[in-house]
Order: C-alpha cells, then sequence, then structure tokens
C-alpha cells in the first residue's frame, strides 16, 4: 500500500508582508488554511505551519500537507 501525501507551500514577497500588521498576516494564513480544510476536508491536513525567514522577518511561508 502507497500513502500518498502532498506538501504545499503559500508564500508572497517581503513588500506583500510588510504592508500586515502581525495580526493581519496570522489572519492570511488561518484563511489559507480554512480554504485548504474545505478543498481537502480537515481530517486529511496532517499538518500546517508558517515559517519566517530568520534573516528577513518580513519574508514568511506557509508549509501544509495532506494525505
Amino acid at each position: 500500500m502507497a500513502v500518498l501525501v502532498n506538501e504545499l507551500l503559500v508564500t508572497s514577497d517581503s513588500p506583500f508582508f510588510e504592508k500586515l500588521s502581525e495580526a493581519e498576516r496570522q489572519k492570511f494564513f488561518e484563511e489559507i488554511l480554512n480554504i485548504f480544510a474545505e478543498r481537502y476536508g480537515k481530517q486529511n491536513i496532517a499538518y500546517a505551519m508558517v515559517h519566517v525567514d530568520e534573516k528577513n522577518t518580513t519574508y514568511a511561508r506557509w508549509h501544509c500537507a495532506n494525505a
């Protein structure tokens, strides 16, 4: 039996994130999670996390894996 997992990445450039407050950035990624949960089913999301670049804190990306 094979297990298939897709990792999805959502990001933008630094100027996009520079315009957002911390609360707006969180809402942005929460909305992405809601969209993916609707599309693939919440029960199929293995993980979802936001990674903020250590050197450039205005750059962020969102990783999600669904099975």
